[in-house]
């Protein structure tokens, strides 16, 4: 069974107007997308910004209104569910994302950051409470001399390993990982990914990551869904979107990361112009795929791509 499936997920924004504030329009965040995250599964939505992606992430753990659609954990749907399943789900699925530090003074220790779920929603004594954060750390390859430190004497890679300790505390079964790691060198990159990956191995750890860097998702998801105008444009395994891009969008974002080798550029640079004047002439915009509401044909068992019929 799934660890969790969305079904047609729709989230509108109302347009009012005038002096009664009437209805005139809606804008369409997310307009009907659908997808599976399995048990020590990855899945990476990859778009650029104001594509929905973090509407998403929020609507996931309930903090964005759902017009209509299914988000369907362990059986049951999450939008309709009572307290007590939102209570099991809520501690199954954590959302991680550096908006956080910005509810938080960036003098408080690591130890009490760490801590601070586990003195809300368990009943620890201070000695094992300090025990599990020194466990956590460890977890996330920081020295427990880190918990004495405070938040600001961090640098920006201890800082991702901290929040993602902290929303290990409640054991999740999912972390969505919103735009966390994409600023970090490559070096700190592939260290988180080790993290993630021994999580995985032990505890069967799966993962939502939410970003504009296509690389990135290509190196850390088994699965990726390329995301423009609140719906996917593009859906396959990360060997899929890597070799066998079809949608202008994805072969876009892929053409712009720089050549591995450099003797390579020129034939890059030339690629780049042939996309382009590809997409001028097919006037692939986010106005149009939004309005041709096109849906995904089946290119493989597990390619998927909105193109219209030829």
């Amino acid at each position: 069974m799934p660890l969790l499936r969305v079904e047609d997920l729709k989230i509108h924004y109302p347009i009012k107007s005038g002096i009664f504030s009437r209805q005139t329009g809606r804008i369409r965040a997310i307009d009907g997308i659908n997808f599976t995250i399995c048990a020590r599964g990855s899945l990476a939505i990859v778009g650029k910004s104001g594509a929905g992606k973090s509407t998403i992430g929020r609507a996931l753990v309930g903090l964005e209104q759902v017009t209509s659609g299914q988000i369907i954990y362990a059986g049951r749907n999450m939008i309709q569910a009572t307290n007590r399943r939102l209570t099991d789900y809520e501690k199954a699925i954590q959302l991680i994302s550096k908006d956080e530090f910005n509810f938080v003074g960036r003098h408080m220790l690591v130890l009490d950051y760490i801590a601070s779920p586990l003195r809300n929603f368990c009943n620890l004594s201070v000695t094992a409470e300090k025990a599990r954060v020194m466990e956590l750390l460890s977890v996330v390859e920081l020295s427990s001399d880190t918990a004495a430190k405070s938040l600001a004497q961090l640098n920006e890679s201890e800082l991702c390993r901290v929040l993602i300790a902290r929303a290990l505390t409640r054991a999740p079964k999912l972390l969505i990982i919103d735009g966390l790691i994409t600023s970090l060198d490559a070096f700190a990159q592939r260290q988180i990914l080790r993290i993630l990956q021994g999580m995985q191995r032990e505890t069967q750890l799966s993962w939502l990551m939410l970003t504009n860097d296509l690389s990135l998702a290509i190196l850390m998801c088994g699965q990726i869904a390329m995301l423009d105008a609140g719906r996917f444009v593009e859906l396959g395994t990360s060997g899929d979107i890597r070799n066998h891009a079809s949608h202008i969008y994805t072969r876009r974002m892929l053409a712009a990361n720089p050549p591995a080798d450099p003797t390579q550029r020129e034939q890059l640079k030339k690629y780049r112009c042939a996309l382009e004047r590809e997409f001028t002439a097919t006037q692939v915009t986010r106005a149009h795929l939004s309005a041709a509401n096109l849906p995904l044909q089946q290119l493989s068992s597990t390619h998927f791509v909105a193109i219209p019929d030829k």
